[in-house]
């Protein structure tokens, strides 16, 4: 009797442990703005899965390209994974109509603040493209830096390769060949996160106080911002000139082969070369 009261005890001792740890364990999760993504959606949920305790998806579901129906079926089999639908039109900023036909709940911004709502005041948010693909070894750094050693008050950009597709090759950006700040990934707390605020083009992020920025050096993901357009050329008015494109160097080439070429099966951006040989 005294022998399965002791084992009783160690149980019980085991489990206020392991749930006081859990609970003192600080929650990072994914926050994903999905619109006409299915070129690389999969590529970019694969190459995230596992990492977070909670990814949350928000989408505008007018003209579906059949990214919500592929998300709907990759979270199926995912419990912390939640996809949930913003129920206005979204008209960007940059586009002639956002003048004309403006509303607030057609903004990015309010679209944006719609899909906080979703996170706890303690959670770090992380956000995330649906055009990137992460390299997972080094986002598995950098979240686990954010559990572990992060400054709780800290606002943190994640870097990344600016590329695209022109005359059939990956290439980077030529004014911004490596990003990462506030418009592509950062991670921040959702307490410290007041809204975001629509400019004329672009969506501010506004923080509830100054915050202390750090910008992780280690490039995490390849942004394919560039749409596809007959067959292999780049959406940038049809065409793009040798001053707007680098090719990858040798190391971001091993980079993207090992890491990002993986989970581009399904994806047009598979067959692109990475060289001009």
């Amino acid at each position: 009797m005294i022998r399965y009261t002791l084992i009783f005890i160690i149980c019980l001792f085991f489990n206020v442990v392991v749930a006081s740890l859990a609970q003192g364990a600080e929650k990072v999760s994914a926050f994903l703005r999905v619109k006409d993504e299915i070129k690389t959606i999969e590529a970019c949920l694969n190459s995230i899965d596992g990492v977070f305790d909670k990814i949350v998806i928000i989408h505008s579901n007018e003209k579906d390209d059949g990214s919500v129906a592929f998300m709907n079926e990759w979270c199926k089999y995912r419990p912390t994974c939640e996809i949930h639908e913003y129920p206005y039109r979204v008209i960007p900023a940059h586009q002639p109509e956002y003048k004309t036909k403006y509303d607030y709940n057609n903004s990015l911004a309010a679209y944006y603040n719609f899909g906080l709502k979703f996170f706890e005041p303690e959670e770090w948010v992380v956000k995330i493209d649906a055009d990137q693909v992460y390299i997972k070894d080094r986002l598995k750094d950098v979240i686990s830096f954010i559990r572990d050693e992060a400054d709780l008050d800290g606002f943190y950009g994640i870097k990344g390769y600016n590329t695209f597709a022109w005359k059939g090759y990956l290439v980077k950006y030529h004014h911004l060949p490596i990003n990462g700040y506030q418009g592509d990934s950062f991670i921040v707390k959702r307490k410290y996160i007041k809204k975001f605020k629509q400019t004329e083009y672009y969506e501010l992020l506004k923080l509830t106080h100054p915050k202390r920025i750090n910008v992780f050096d280690t490039p995490v993901w390849f942004h394919f911002f560039k749409n596809l357009k007959r067959g292999e050329t780049v959406k940038n008015n049809d065409s793009a000139s040798n001053q707007d494109v680098l090719f990858l160097l040798e190391e971001e080439r091993r980079l993207f082969n090992e890491n990002i070429l993986p989970y581009l099966e399904n994806s047009p951006y598979r067959g692109l070369k990475l060289k001009n040989d």
